[in-house]
């Protein structure tokens, strides 16, 4: 969409790191917007609008009155897909799209957990700080009863969701030997240029996880994927298996994951991710995570500044295609999940 008049602003609603900023210095204006309560003429020129789903609301659009593009820095968009929220875009006009460009580190940090839970790592390096090294619990002695863990290499993963994320991990498992099976709603037939061995519609997710080794959770969050692994669905993985959720918190019964990790029933789980993990109150400790083959960490997969500078560059492209008439990279569209 090309512009006359006044110079369009790009709005922006937290406060950029420098890097950030030489990436938005890429376009004629950009702003970072208060709160509109503190609105100015400039909020009359915003027609794209650059901001995690969460800082996103009914008030601050009815005051971008110009506001054509919503652009999201990250990959998840459910935060969007409120009824106040849609029905506003959806009257206006208003196009939608992500950036998705921290694939990279999620499927690096997925690719860490794994080999910390399948070798057993947290338990081999408490029991060398408690106890030192050949006398480290027996577990010398217990390795090939499996206390050492075991190899990735010819281990079969199980990625359930296979959108830029899964695709991520799977060409790093690929890499390390796995045999790799992807669950996906819409399953590709033709395989030749993905890193994959299988891909199986959803309705087959039970078989799937009978088969898995590993499981690796990427599906976003939706009405169909909320508490899609619940205690019954996790019993299925065979025992020994390991599960790492970098998907949402609320896609998985995390209480049924920490039982079966604790009953042994699971090799270990790691999670990125958490149901209350956007609270009023944060994310509050947990005695599950003691466990020694439970990883949690705080919501930080993507978190790199790599992939955060890629991000920002994907935005400011992205708006000079819109406003060039050119097709969006990475368009959303809301009220389908």
């Amino acid at each position: 969409m090309s512009m006359t008049g006044p110079t369009p602003v790009l709005g922006v609603t937290w406060n950029p790191h420098e890097l950030e900023r030489a990436e938005l210095d890429r376009l004629p204006e950009w702003r970072v917007l208060e709160a509109a309560g503190e609105r100015s003429p400039v909020w009359d020129r915003v027609d794209a609008l650059a901001a995690l789903a969460r800082h996103i609301s009914p008030d601050l659009l009815d005051a971008l009155p110009a506001l054509r593009l919503v652009h999201l820095p990250n990959h998840g968009v459910d935060g969007l897909e409120r009824p106040d929220i849609v029905r506003r875009l959806r009257d206006r006009g208003v196009q939608v799209a992500a950036a998705a460009q921290a694939g990279p580190p999620i499927a690096e940090f997925v690719m860490m957990c794994l080999v910390a839970l399948t070798r057993r790592l947290a338990l081999t390096h408490a029991a060398m700080i408690l106890q030192g090294g050949d006398r480290s619990a027996g577990l010398r002695r217990q390795r090939m009863d499996g206390a050492w863990g075991g190899e990735l290499q010819n281990s079969h993963l199980v990625v359930l969701g296979y959108g830029t994320i899964g695709r991520e991990v799977a060409r790093r498992a690929s890499a390390f030997g796995m045999r790799v099976t992807a669950v996906k709603r819409r399953p590709l037939g033709d395989l030749r240029d993905e890193p994959i061995d299988a891909c199986l519609p959803s309705g087959q997710i039970e078989v799937a996880l009978e088969q898995a080794d590993h499981l690796v959770v990427c599906v976003p969050l939706s009405r169909e994927t909320e508490r899609l692994l619940d205690a019954r669905r996790l019993r299925l993985l065979p025992r020994g298996a390991c599960l790492v959720n970098v998907a949402r918190g609320r896609v998985i019964d995390e209480r049924a994951a920490f039982q079966l990790v604790a009953d042994g029933h699971l090799g270990g789980a790691a999670f990125d991710v958490w149901a209350n993990d956007e609270g009023a109150d944060g994310l509050q400790p947990d005695p599950a995570w003691q466990h020694l083959n439970v990883l949690a960490t705080p919501h930080y997969a993507a978190s790199t500044r790599e992939a955060r500078v890629r991000s920002i560059r994907f935005i400011a492209d992205n708006v000079q295609r819109f406003r060039a008439g050119a097709t969006l990279r990475n368009p959303v569209e809301l009220g389908t999940r």
